[in-house]
């Protein structure tokens, strides 16, 4: 039997890392696409690849990924040429995960990538949970993952930049299954999540 998969959508900083970690403490399987980017940058045989493309980002054998996000972020070309690198190693992964938990009969499985609404990538999953948190929210959030000599500016513009290029809280919620709006205590996220995956089962 297919497990049912959840995908979850949310903008910067909305806090799907968050609630994918709340859906693993319910014992349900998160595949993380950004934790397996992660891993995969970290790996001789790709370190090799980024290097053939991109020499600069290399530094000290390792991929410096703040010189790598330079490189990439306006640049849809550099951009294009990481994702075929990447990108047939996730599908790669996800399908293993995906048929692994159909063999382990789990009932519920979630999906945590980037990008689920604007790469029509929710069309595979069975329920789609839209993040929502307002922008100033949002945008604190941000900052806090950043160093705090950072200029604000120059980060205010990058959160606008990747802002501008996702989806917007009404999109995502005229797409959603279910609605979880994320300023809440951890207590009361929690439970909300709780009584969503109870409705889904």
């Amino acid at each position: 039997m297919q497990p049912k998969i959840i995908g979850l959508s949310g903008s910067i900083a909305s806090g799907k890392n968050f609630i994918a970690n709340i859906f693993a403490k319910f014992r349900i399987q998160v595949f993380d696409a950004d934790l397996l980017v992660h891993q995969l940058l970290q790996q001789p045989a790709i370190i090799k690849k980024v290097q053939q493309i991109f020499p600069s980002c290399i530094v000290k054998q390792t991929i410096d990924k703040n010189i790598l996000g330079q490189l990439v972020f306006h640049n849809q070309q550099n951009l294009a040429k990481l994702e075929q690198i990447i990108h047939p190693l996730i599908r790669k992964a996800k399908q293993k995960f995906l048929l692994q938990a159909k063999q382990k009969k789990q009932k519920l499985v979630v999906l945590n990538v980037p990008l689920l609404l604007e790469k029509q990538r929710h069309y595979r999953c069975h329920i789609i949970l839209s993040i929502i948190a307002n922008k100033p929210t949002r945008f604190a959030r941000f900052l806090q993952r950043k160093p705090q000599n950072g200029n604000i500016a120059n980060l205010t513009q990058q959160f606008d930049s990747i802002d501008k290029k996702q989806s917007n809280n009404f999109q995502r919620c005229l797409k959603a299954d279910f609605i979880l709006f994320n300023h809440f205590s951890f207590f009361l996220t929690k439970q909300k999540i709780f009584n969503i995956i109870k409705k889904i089962k």
